[in-house]
């Protein structure tokens, strides 16, 4: 996993090679300076990530390529989320 710092966003990735999960069922979610991420089809959370900075909950853009998981997020320009 890597967390890439930006002015203006956030960019993270996760590599889910090697494990038993369908890309096309991991889910994003933002909430207190962390980012979720879930299994919709087992209902379980994969991953918790903390971020170095508040985001915008709702400005969660996420890619696939090659089992790794591409999250953009854009930063908070408020004080919290």
């Amino acid at each position: 996993m890597d967390v890439l710092e930006t002015r203006d966003s956030i960019r993270v990735f996760v590599d889910l090679r090697g494990r038993e999960i369908s890309t096309s069922s991991i889910a994003a979610k933002v909430a207190n300076r962390r980012l979720y991420l879930y299994d919709r089809s087992k209902n379980v959370i994969v991953k918790v990530i903390e971020l170095p900075s508040n985001v915008e909950p709702k400005s969660i853009q996420t890619r696939e390529s090659n089992r790794t998981i591409s999250i953009t997020l854009t930063k908070n320009t408020g004080r919290s989320t």
